[in-house]
């Protein structure tokens, strides 16, 4: 959840170097990958490398002996069978060389421990990069030198997740149709149609320019709704459809009922709260129950008010630019700061508690007041101030490390554990943050000449806004801003029917 296990620089980040080694501020960081989610000096054998065929292996959760015979898959390389039909799969795309950010970025959304939660940045001038590396300099000379001689004022911590989700998710879609599409045929993602399936519509369809102007989608969800109904009918859409299979990787079949899967294939059998140690916790797919997806649908209500109204799928994915509290416990607004509203809804309705509870990181602080007050103090009675100077004639590394940024335990990101990209990766196509389907209703009257009510009318019309433009501009694609009218995008009357006066 907070370290990257594919990182090509597994080191500390300047943060780490001077919060944990510098005298004044002593141990003031820690981490599932650092060491103090075991105590303040820990020592640790059972986490010494086990030799097994040649390889030392190490797990974090035990004894290495108990795992070193064993590989769970928890990344997916695309394959050309399996056509990728959301931007919610990129979550396995390596954003980063280095060990500080998350190994599944995108489409995650929890806050950045190395910096500040009302920022995605956290500025580390030149000489803070000395310590990085095997020897002096040798990050800024031999890594980074081709890049930018000097470092200072470098933006290497960061907040991977919100920057990517912010990049990709507004700009870009997968329409998933193959260079040899036949018009007629079915797209492998069937909730996204073609507005016209002709030969001469085909040339647009194969564009990654000009796609989006050709296809819409079928049953898109606003993300701003304040239904429950509405969300428990997202989260249990693919449910109860007998044609609906997927195929493991053993070449098995499963229905696809509520399965939300790390893998883009699944692998291994369903998790239901298996102990730590069982396969199915480090290989297994996720069902949802209707009483969890009932729960997960309140859950969302809650935060669409509470956060809403989301401007961007990016602003409903990512967490919010929030102040952390300025003193005590955390409150409504500031915990918006610390992971997206998924993520938020999905913690909240317990599915994943049997893991959280598992290997649980205590979120601590350190009182380095001398010998006497060597010791972790939980937060709560006061929140740890947002800068922290090391000392005399030491320059101040801006926002020193937030443990309550820190993941709720080690098993946070485990395969069985359902993040929000899990989900997104499957409901990804069908979400957006507005509508652009309308029910209008309106009414008419007829009077005579005293002005008495002759008749009277009701009906109700269902418009839909396409893609089209009313005036085009040259490339066709866009309305035309230098046109007498300027009225976007053209609405069509999908149906239309007269009421009866009890429908009113």
């Amino acid at each position: 959840a907070n370290h990257n296990l594919r990182s090509s620089w597994h080191c500390w980040s300047p943060v780490e170097v001077f919060f944990r080694a510098s005298a004044a501020a002593g141990r003031y960081v820690h981490g599932p990958l650092i060491d103090d989610p075991y105590g303040w000096d820990w020592s640790d054998s059972m986490l010494a490398p086990t030799p097994v065929g040649g390889k030392n292996r190490v797990s974090p959760f035990g004894a290495p002996a108990l795992f070193g015979g064993q590989i769970y898959p928890v990344l997916s390389v695309p394959r050309k069978e399996l056509p990728l039909l959301s931007l919610g799969v990129f979550q396995h795309v390596p954003l980063s060389p280095f060990a500080w950010h998350p190994t599944y970025a995108f489409g995650n959304s929890l806050a950045d421990p190395r910096g500040q939660r009302q920022r995605t940045t956290n500025f580390v001038d030149e000489n803070e990069w000395d310590t990085v590396g095997v020897n002096p300099h040798s990050w800024k000379e031999f890594r980074q030198g081709h890049l930018n001689s000097r470092m200072n004022q470098q933006s290497f911590l960061h907040d991977l997740s919100y920057e990517a989700n912010f990049a990709l998710w507004d700009s870009y879609f997968l329409s998933a149709i193959p260079r040899d599409y036949t018009p007629g045929s079915r797209l492998p993602n069937a909730r996204i149609k073609p507005m016209a399936d002709t030969e001469s519509t085909k040339n647009d369809l194969l564009d990654g320019n000009r796609s989006a102007s050709r296809l819409m989608v079928e049953g898109a969800f606003n993300v701003n709704s304040t239904s429950v109904e509405a969300w428990a009918a997202l989260f249990a859409s693919f449910r109860e459809n007998p044609a609906l299979e997927i195929t493991l990787s053993d070449g098995g079949k499963v229905g696809a009922n509520d399965l939300y899967s790390r893998l883009i294939q699944p692998t291994g059998s369903e998790y239901k709260n298996n102990p730590v140690t069982d396969p199915a916790t480090w290989s297994g797919y996720r069902k949802l129950d209707d009483a969890q997806i009932r729960v997960l649908a309140k859950e969302m209500v809650v935060e669409v008010k509470q956060r809403g109204p989301f401007l961007s799928l990016a602003d409903f994915v990512n967490r919010r630019l929030a102040l952390p509290p300025s003193g005590g416990y955390e409150s409504a607004l500031s915990k918006t700061g610390l992971k997206g509203a998924l993520q938020a809804a999905i913690d909240r309705s317990k599915i994943n508690d049997t893991l959280i509870k598992s290997f649980k990181i205590d979120k601590i602080e350190y009182d380095m007041g001398g010998p006497a007050g060597e010791k972790q103090i939980q937060y709560g009675g006061s929140y740890p101030r947002p800068f922290f100077p090391l000392s005399a004639g030491n320059a101040v590394l801006g926002p020193k490390p937030d443990h309550f940024h820190w993941a709720d335990s080690k098993l946070v990101g485990a395969p069985a554990y359902l993040t929000q990209a899990d989900v997104l990766q499957k409901l990804g196509p069908v979400i957006s943050a507005r509508s652009d389907t309308f029910m209008i209703r309106t009414y008419g009257e007829c009077r005579d000449a005293a002005g008495n009510v002759t008749g009277r009318a009701w009906a109700e019309a269902i418009v839909q806004r396409t893609p089209q433009p009313i005036s085009p501009d040259a490339t066709g694609l866009n309305p035309d801003e230098t046109a007498t009218g300027r009225f976007g995008r053209r609405f069509e009357i999908v149906s239309f029917r007269w009421l009866n006066s009890n429908e009113i």
